[in-house]
C-alpha cells in the first residue's frame, strides 16, 4: 500500500541525511519508482521505496559497516528510505558526482533510457523546492514531472 505524500515526505525527513541529496530528490526517485511503495520489484530482485539491487545493499553494508538486509527494507520503512540515503551518500563518497552518482543509482550505463528518470527525478526536485511541498497543486506537479506514468494515482497520496 502506497503511504500518502505527507507521511512519505515525514518519513524521509526523518530517515534521510541531506548532505548532498535532498529530502525533494528522494521523493521524486520513490515515487518515479514504486509510487512511494515499500515493496520488492515486480520482476527483478531490488526492494524498497527506491528499488535498491541486492548487490548494492552489500556494497553499502561493506562500505559503511551496516547490516542492511531485503527483509529489513521490506518491513521497515524508515529503513527502506535510509538504504537509499546511504547508497546515494557512498557514491558520492566513493568519488562520482552528485550527477553521475545519479546515473548510477538509475542504472544509466546499464540502459540508457534511464538517463531520462534522472532528469525526472530532478524535475521533481526543482518543482518542490521551488514551490514548497504544502500547496498540494505544487505537489501534484512535482509527481507528475517524477512520473507522468503514475498520472492516475497522483491524486490519490495528496
Amino acid at each position: 500500500m502506497s503511504l500518502s505524500f505527507s507521511d512519505m515526505w515525514d518519513l524521509i525527513q526523518e530517515s534521510h541525511s541531506p548532505t548532498v541529496f535532498s529530502c525533494e530528490l528522494l521523493v521524486g526517485i520513490f515515487w518515479e519508482e514504486t509510487m512511494f511503495t515499500n515493496r520488492k520489484q515486480l520482476q527483478g530482485p531490488a526492494v524498497g521505496f527506491g528499488q535498491v539491487e541486492p548487490a548494492t545493499m552489500k556494497a553499502v553494508n561493506d562500505y559503511y559497516g551496516t547490516n542492511y538486509s531485503v527483509s529489513l527494507i521490506l518491513i521497515d520503512d524508515p529503513t527502506s528510505v535510509a538504504i537509499t540515503s546511504d547508497v546515494l551518500s557512498m557514491l558520492n563518497d566513493k568519488g562520482l558526482s552528485p550527477s553521475a552518482a545519479l546515473n548510477a543509482y538509475a542504472g544509466a550505463s546499464v540502459r540508457a533510457a534511464n538517463k531520462k528518470k534522472v532528469q525526472q527525478w530532478l524535475a521533481c526536485e526543482r518543482i518542490l523546492k521551488n514551490g514548497g511541498t504544502d500547496d498540494t497543486d505544487n505537489v501534484r506537479s512535482a509527481l507528475m514531472a517524477a512520473e507522468p506514468n503514475h498520472g492516475g494515482a497522483v491524486d490519490s497520496v495528496l
